[in-house]
């Protein structure tokens, strides 16, 4: 008998052990693997309990938001909201509570929620004092005037228009269309947000895809300024003087390449590689 006690007390106590050991590592080895979870709502409950930095274009008196939280009626304290979304959409991305983030909700989503290691010591003054957790906001190098001058020139034409400072690599505007609005996917009601989404994805003109950044296009033109570095490199200057005829055959090939037009770019008599940039000239 009392063999059999034993042996039953020393199981009983493995199972405990086990037991312990599971939830220790559950509590401090892996805490991620329940807390992100998307079956676990406390995660997301907490998330939406802080007040989210907002996105910002502009500066000075002319800076506005272009992403921020606002108050929610539902179980979320707080919900995103995109002024002009369609206008910023390719710039903000979305961040909806059932389909996930992108853009740069994504990219800088941990200075947004307040959670990057520069805000600990905001985040423990706040808790000291009382206060309610927040995010930091991020300033882009938008500027809302000329995403707005490069959004109409756009019109209903297909594509993207990005706009760059050459000084410093600023992004000054970024627009790609078709837009779309990304307030539809933020909603407290699941199954709007859900038929929006599906509706988006449906769509053949796929108007979540950033054509400015993730859609893949031929460089035409633009590689003219690689082969004009290349030749400035070896020597050359802007005022080189070049052969204008309305087309020419390419090195080691039997292909010819001519101009748009299949004309002169300078009448056919000789062109600079100044000139040549300005018309941009296929053949020089």
């Amino acid at each position: 008998m009392k063999r059999a006690i034993r042996v039953s007390a020393l199981a009983v106590g493995i199972m405990f052990a086990l037991l312990a050991g599971n939830l220790t590592y559950i509590q401090a080895v892996d805490p991620d693997h329940l807390a992100d979870n998307p079956l676990n709502p406390r995660g997301r409950l907490e998330r939406y309990s802080i007040k989210r930095g907002s996105i910002l274009a502009g500066t000075g008196a002319d800076q506005i938001e272009i992403a921020r939280s606002v108050p929610n009626d539902g179980r979320l304290k707080y919900r995103r909201e995109y002024p002009n979304g369609p206008l910023y959409a390719t710039v903000t991305g979305y961040l909806s509570p059932n389909m996930g983030s992108s853009g740069l909700e994504r990219r800088f989503d941990s200075t947004l929620q307040g959670t990057d290691p520069g805000s600990f010591w905001r985040n423990v003054n706040d808790w000291l004092g009382g206060n309610d957790r927040r995010g930091d906001n991020v300033i882009t190098t938008i500027e809302p005037q000329l995403q707005q001058t490069a959004f109409e020139a756009l019109g209903n034409q297909k594509g993207a228009v990005v706009a760059l400072d050459p000084r410093n690599g600023d992004i000054l505007a970024m627009v790609s269309n078709p837009t779309w609005d990304p307030n539809t996917l933020v909603g407290s009601d699941g199954n709007a947000v859900q038929e929006a989404w599906n509706a988006l994805n449906e769509d053949p003109q796929n108007p979540r895809l950033n054509r400015a950044t993730s859609e893949l296009y031929p460089p035409g033109s633009t590689f003219k300024v690689v082969t004009a570095s290349e030749f400035l490199e070896k020597g050359g200057t802007l005022d080189s003087s070049f052969r204008d005829p309305p087309s020419v055959q390419l090195p080691g090939s039997s292909a010819r390449i001519g101009n748009s037009g299949r004309s002169t770019c300078a009448g056919g008599s000789s062109i600079t590689l100044r000139q040549a940039l300005v018309v941009s000239c296929n053949t020089t």
